[in-house]
């Protein structure tokens, strides 16, 4: 019995033997593999990586980039954009009843833009061609709304152009540019600031920088008046008053000249009625207490004497011209002072409404600019300091520098609507309307 049942266990320990060898040689089915252990010293095979949808993430990337590129919403003061310009533009006019807007451009054009609804939504222009090679860099329009002024380099001249009114059957008013004359001037630098005594008396042009240092004076037939040496180190711009009684001028000094415009007089000492009695710039008085060089100057209406200037330091300040018509007597008063954040105020002007009742009761309206930032200011009336009304972003301006702006002066009475013209390096003329103060 024993015998046999060792026989049976070594039977058994064959066939099991035999069993498990067979199934070690077998290949074992995909999947079946135990888990490796973390443990295990057998390398890793590298997990599949999820496949991406490429058309998906390409619309998704495409979509974004047109979100950045998008316009962004028009600010709420602005009435319209006037755009075909070329080039960047490099100087804006605006006339007195805000409907006729002149640009000049590096495309080698002038433009007349006349706008034909108290609403600016629809406009027209004239254009006129350059000579090949040149442009204009200043511009100005009479106040009468009766000439363009222009000066055209490289060749330092002064074109005289005529606006000339013209209504087709069924359809709005245009105006166009009739060339009157062209005049040389003496300036050895291109000219950068340019403007029109308000009854066409003298058309006073500058240079800026520090080499062409000199300030000329001529008649709208293109006779040089007066020639004007400004001894400040460096040109900036000018400014003439609306009542053509004075001239400043924004240099690197802080002591900033004003000139008196001197005509001529009648036997009982009266100024005569002509536009051709300029007889000569005669030094007036100097602003004081500026720190710094001044940018820009902006003379207010005659009956507040207001005299704004803007600094190289980035504040403006807001000047009482002593006496009123004259002021030859006394220099002009700082009344105030105003920081604007900006490291300069490369453009200035502003506004007062001429309804005599409001002159002592409302601020002025300051606009200013520096690069592509553009402000709106209520400047300074009793104890009330100045304050910033709009700061209108890069985005909804010219995404550029700005490089001009002017305010339209309707006369009293008018029912033209003011506004606020800038140009910049977008190529476009923008037509603001005036925020409430």
């Amino acid at each position: 019995m024993l015998l046999a049942g060792l026989v049976v266990l070594l039977l058994a320990g064959a066939a099991a033997y035999f069993f498990y060898s067979r199934s070690a040689a077998i290949p074992k089915r995909k999947g079946t593999e135990p888990a490796a252990s973390p443990t295990a010293g057998a390398k890793e095979k590298p997990a599949k990586e999820k496949k991406v949808d490429i058309t998906a993430k390409n619309a998704a990337r495409k979509a974004s980039d047109a979100a950045a590129a998008a316009p962004a919403a028009d600010h709420p003061l602005l009435l319209r954009h006037l755009r075909g310009h070329q080039g960047d533009i490099l100087s804006v006019a605006v006339g007195a009843d805000g409907r006729h807007v002149a640009s000049v451009s590096a495309d080698e054009t002038l433009r007349l833009w006349t706008l034909t609804d108290s609403d600016m939504k629809n406009a027209h222009f004239a254009r006129h061609n350059m000579k090949k090679g040149e442009h204009g860099t200043a511009v100005a329009i009479t106040a009468d709304d009766q000439y363009v002024v222009v000066a055209i380099e490289p060749r330092h001249v002064i074109a005289v152009l005529a606006i000339k009114d013209e209504r087709k059957p069924d359809g709005p008013q245009q105006s166009f540019l009739t060339p009157l004359r062209e005049f040389a001037t003496p300036h050895k630098q291109p000219i950068t600031s340019l403007a029109v005594a308000s009854n066409n008396s003298a058309i006073v042009t500058m240079a800026e920088g520090s080499t062409d240092l000199t300030v000329h004076v001529f008649s709208l037939t293109g006779t040089l008046l007066q020639s004007l040496p400004v001894a400040q180190l460096c040109n900036y711009s000018l400014a003439v008053s609306s009542d053509a009684h004075f001239l400043g001028l924004a240099t690197k000094l802080p002591d900033t000249k004003l000139y008196e415009f001197v005509r001529r007089k009648d036997a009982k000492g009266a100024v005569a009625a002509s536009s051709s009695t300029f007889e000569r710039l005669e030094h007036a008085a100097t602003l004081r207490g500026l720190k710094r060089g001044v940018k820009r100057l902006a003379f207010g209406l005659p009956s507040s004497g207001l005299l704004v200037s803007g600094g190289v330091d980035g504040a403006f300040c807001e000047h009482q011209l002593a006496v009123r018509g004259n002021v030859r007597s006394e220099d002009p008063k700082l009344m105030a002072r105003t920081e604007t954040g900006l490291p300069s105020v490369d453009q200035l002007d502003v506004h007062e409404d001429e309804d005599a009742a409001s002159v002592d009761q409302r601020p002025p309206l300051i606009a200013l600019a520096q690069g592509a930032t553009l402000q709106l200011w209520a400047g300074t009336r009793g104890s009330k300091p100045a304050k910033l009304l709009a700061a209108v972003p890069a985005q909804q301006a010219h995404k550029g520098a700005v490089t001009a702006l002017a305010f339209s002066r309707p006369p009293p009475g008018s029912h033209a609507r003011a506004v606020l013209v800038t140009a910049g390096e977008n190529k476009t003329v923008s037509v603001w309307k005036l925020p409430q103060l």
